[in-house]
């Protein structure tokens, strides 16, 4: 039968994940790479919080690399756990044929610096390159260079993207945010946003037969110095677009120009400043722009501190495809990448839930913020600027409130 030798395949992936073991950096092996050289398929490299100047390689392996982000959620750990390509190189390269089994979990990526060798681009963050197709998850990308994918360059591979900011990325050419080459790219929940292209699309671009399956991205600010494609753009290649913001990205939002064939370009359930005119298709464009989307400005909590969480009243609450997985609060999609919490009733601030923001729920944030335990509301009332995080930003905001 068929299904035999899927169940083989199977019980070998198992048996091997049983004896997969986890390897501690620092405490096992001072570098990441030298962790990465001495795995086995299905083994975790576990990174302490630090700044480790390093351009890793993951060799082929099937293994998890991942901060103590994976432990419990907590933030801080991508922000704390840093690894710095010293301007050397792409600070992780993925070129040996790695499977959705090479997952990079929770890092802030930075300072690296792709090749300069046109059409053999490597990407300044990070390079996936020969038929790879790993997880990129919980990640910060941001202040990378290169001459093409100054954040990510993806070649002839299928990663999949999640929750991850791309910005502040610089490319000398095409592409400052990720540049995506022959390939099948799915990204969700992820903020591409600020970056910079000498050339052409500054945010995401996909060319050659690529195709770009793109669900609940904030795109902002994103600038192409010279052609079109501030936010996103495709030449010779398909965009399938939903749940997503693209605003104040120059010199246009979204644009698409194929001069070997017809290619598709599906927008429906976004937001797009100025709406269809702020989209731009050039030339042999199969262009649906969807009867769900809207052009009203979504409401951040502060476009200027570059907070793109929902206040209550935007637009976007509730108005993503109906068909797409629900929030965490079980509602109907947010547009955009961060959701906004829906389902809890009270005022934010208010953490002793009396009615009133004053020194008393400073007092009691601070409390928590030391290590007392917290209730779903507490944490809901004190996380003021809504970053999934309770610190000394959200003791500022509650200070606002009081002093009005």
């Amino acid at each position: 039968m068929k299904t035999q030798p899927v169940k083989i395949a199977i019980f070998i992936i198992l048996i091997q994940i049983s004896f997969s073991e986890t390897i501690y950096i620092p405490t096992d092996y001072p570098t990441i790479q030298d962790g990465i050289t001495a795995s086995a398929d299905f083994d975790t490299i576990m990174v302490s919080p630090g700044e480790y100047f390093e351009n890793i390689n993951f060799l082929g392996k099937q293994i998890v690399v991942a901060s103590h982000f994976i432990e419990n959620d907590d933030p801080g750990f991508i922000e704390s756990t840093i690894i710095n390509g010293g301007a050397l190189a792409s600070v992780v390269t993925f070129d040996s044929g790695e499977t959705h089994f090479a997952h990079l979990l929770g890092f802030t990526i930075t300072n690296g610096m792709g090749n300069d060798v046109v059409w053999e681009f490597t990407g300044g963050g990070i390079t996936c390159k020969n038929g790879s197709s790993p997880l990129l998850k919980n990640l910060i990308v941001s202040d990378n260079n290169s001459l093409g994918g100054g954040g990510i360059y993806i070649q002839d591979s299928s990663p999949d993207i999640q929750y991850c900011k791309i910005l502040n990325n610089n490319s000398e050419s095409t592409a400052g945010g990720i540049y995506c080459w022959e390939s099948n790219l799915t990204i969700s929940y992820t903020e591409i946003s600020y970056n910079f292209a000498g050339w052409l699309a500054g945010g995401l671009f996909g060319g050659s037969n690529s195709v770009l399956n793109v669900s609940n991205l904030t795109v902002i600010g994103n600038i192409s110095n010279d052609l079109s494609g501030g936010g996103i753009y495709t030449n010779n290649s398909s965009a399938f677009i939903v749940n997503t913001i693209a605003r104040e990205n120059q010199p246009d939002e979204i644009a698409s120009y194929n001069d070997l064939g017809m290619y598709a370009l599906e927008i429906d359930y976004s937001n797009v400043l100025n709406g269809e005119d702020g989209v731009v298709p050039w030339l042999n464009v199969d262009f649906v722009w969807g009867s769900h989307n809207q052009q009203d400005h979504p409401l951040f909590v502060d476009m200027h501190l570059q907070d793109f969480h929902l206040l209550p009243e935007s637009p976007c609450i509730d108005a993503g495809d109906p068909n797409s997985p629900l929030d965490p609060d079980e509602s109907i999609t947010d547009i955009g990448a961060y959701y906004f919490p829906q389902g809890i009733e009270g005022n934010p601030g208010d953490l002793n839930s009396d009615g009133q923001v004053n020194v008393l729920d400073i007092v009691r944030l601070v409390n928590i913020i030391l290590g007392d335990p917290a209730s779903d509301y507490e944490l809901w009332a004190g996380d003021i600027n809504m970053d999934g995080d309770l610190n000394v930003l959200d003791i500022v905001q509650i200070i606002n409130i009081i002093i009005g």
